[in-house]
């Protein structure tokens, strides 16, 4: 048996079952060295795992051209022959390299940004030399304002770090990361020691944190980069990442720091195993894992129960808070305007006869009759910047210096939810007013009392019941709009209502903003009980304070 000791010189290098493998995809972020796609697959079985940049690894069979690999960490699968890479050609590279040119101290650091470039030049806009993954282990200067030891000494430009990287010959070709993306490393040997030197609540929130930092990643089998994740690479990569060596897959293994706890002690940090399965625990009865399912197919947080803590928790975002308030405000809007509206069109249409009434009563009526869908993209080809009342928008805020916005803005959602509630007060007060009639109030005329004065004391007891029911379906009309608001609101956060932000959390399609959709749906059905109670309220006052005799 073999015993060759390499180390991972690629970005990535993708560990296989059997020694045949789909030669185009051995290494992720590398360039195909003239293989075309498809030339050959795995045989009964496809892909075992990742090794990233700088981890080291032993040979422990050689096949053909392939090598049957184990890492550092126990994990074993075959690569190609051609991608291994002596450690005794590098291993030591970075002390060879220190001797033989003094002023250079490096010490290894581990790349904790997610993806990450090695740039020729300590400038954005220098050519990239290769892209490493959060874990890649790599050689740096240990101070990167020591001097060039192959040049005239100089500092490098601030928030830089000069890097070694392998070069499969024995030496080392140079290059810069940002400074943010490395920290200390301690080394392969020495992981498990490292991590104990910490605290055990800040060890635990490290964990959490970079469970977090995949959050979003799709799910790949055997992965472990942000390009792709499975659920065992989620809980490796984020214990290895502080310093924590545990086994690679979805099962406790003898002879690595995981033992079995009863479920109550769990605390943020720890792993929870399911068949065939793995996830992180965030406390509160929250995990974070890596799943395939379809409905999410990525790193995800998802709760073991969803109780009471869920529901406060998923009406109580940021995203829900500013809905709800545009919401409000939409709906305050609305029945103010639709109010004030109804009342006068209500009494014009009843009380008086002029020329263009029956004009009146159609326009009250269109709303019913168009669908909201229509409405909302009228006024996006009028407001919008397409249409024709932009150019007068847009020479107005010249003029006075202002950003006023209709489409896309809260304006336009105003505007749509009026027009859909248009015609809902009104058309509760007018069939009131004409079962009254004209004689009261022309009586009170011939007696001297005056138009405000008859509107006050006869018209508007008359109309007030009406008018409280018009209200009340004016409001409920106004809370549930969809149709309109959706075409002219698109920024969620912004000038999303609720409705919007509850068919946003289901169209995620994962089960805990579903389960977080119907939750915030509650908000609408507590404000429709709340306004139901409030109209029975006044209704019963409004009846005890009637004359005997009036019904």
């Amino acid at each position: 048996m073999l015993r060759k000791p390499g180390i991972c010189q690629k970005p990535v290098i993708t560990l296989y079952e059997t020694p045949a493998y789909a030669a185009c995809g051995i290494a992720v972020g590398a360039e195909p060295t003239g293989v075309q796609p498809g030339a050959g697959t795995p045989e009964n079985g496809g892909v075992a795992d990742e090794i990233l940049f700088g981890w080291q690894y032993e040979v422990l069979e050689e096949n053909n051209a392939f090598y049957k690999i184990r890492t550092h960490y126990g994990y074993e699968g075959w690569i190609a022959a051609e991608e291994y890479v002596s450690v005794e050609s590098v291993g030591d590279a970075g002390v060879r390299y220190d001797a033989q040119n003094s002023g250079c101290a490096m010490q290894l650091f581990q790349v904790c940004q997610n993806i990450a470039d090695v740039l020729e030049a300590e400038r954005v806009q220098a050519r990239r030399i290769t892209t490493l993954y959060a874990g890649s282990l790599i050689w740096a200067e240990k101070d990167s304002a020591l001097g060039d030891s192959n040049a005239a000494a100089r500092l490098l430009q601030p928030g830089w770090r000069r890097v070694f990287l392998p070069d499969g010959m024995g030496g080392l070709r140079k290059g810069y990361m940002r400074s943010r993306f490395l920290e200390p490393c301690q080394g392969q040997e020495r992981w498990r020691k490292w991590a104990l030197q910490r605290p055990e609540e800040t060890f635990r929130e490290s964990i959490v944190q970079t469970a977090y930092s995949y959050l979003g990643t799709q799910y790949r089998w055997g992965g472990k980069t942000a390009c792709g994740i499975d659920c065992s690479g989620l809980a490796f990569m984020s214990y290895f990442r502080n310093g924590i060596l545990i086994w690679r897959d979805a099962a406790i293994k003898e002879g690595y720091p995981v033992h079995e706890i009863p479920i109550e002690q769990a605390k943020p940090g720890d792993l929870l195993f399911f068949p065939g399965h793995v996830a992180i625990y965030l406390g509160n009865g929250k995990i974070i894992h890596a799943t395939g399912h379809p409905e999410s197919s990525c790193v995800t947080v998802n709760s073991l129960r969803e109780g009471f803590t869920f529901y406060i928790e998923s009406i109580s975002t940021e995203y829900v808070r500013h809905s709800l308030l545009v919401t409000l405000l939409a709906t305050g809007i609305a029945v103010v305007v639709n109010t004030i509206f109804g009342i006068c069109a209500a009494w014009l249409l009843t009380k008086f006869s002029f020329r263009g009434k029956q004009i009146l009563a159609t326009l009250i009526d269109i709303p019913f009759s168009i669908s909201p869908v229509i409405v909302g993209l009228a006024y996006l080809m009028t407001f919008g910047r397409l249409g024709w009342f932009y150019p007068v928008l847009r020479a107005f805020n010249q003029h006075f210096g202002t950003d006023v916005r209709i489409a896309f803005a809260i304006p336009g959602v105003v505007l749509a939810t009026v027009f859909v509630t248009f015609p809902f007060v009104s058309r509760e007060i007018i069939p009131v007013l004409n079962v009254q009639g004209k004689d009261e109030e022309e009586a009170a005329a011939l007696m001297g009392a005056k138009g405000f004065t008859i509107f006050r004391k006869i018209t508007f007891p008359h109309m007030k019941w009406g008018l409280i029911y018009g209200i009340i379906l004016c409001t409920a009309r106004a809370l549930g709009e969809f149709g309109a608001v959706n075409a002219l609101s698109k920024t969620r956060g912004e000038t999303f209502t609720l409705p919007l932000e509850i068919d946003a959390l289901y169209m995620s399609g994962t089960k805990t903003s579903i389960t977080a959709a119907f939750a915030v749906s509650s908000i609408l059905v507590i404000l429709a009980i709340i306004l139901l109670i409030a109209r029975n309220i006044i209704e019963h006052r409004g009846k005890e304070k009637e004359p005997k005799g009036t019904r």
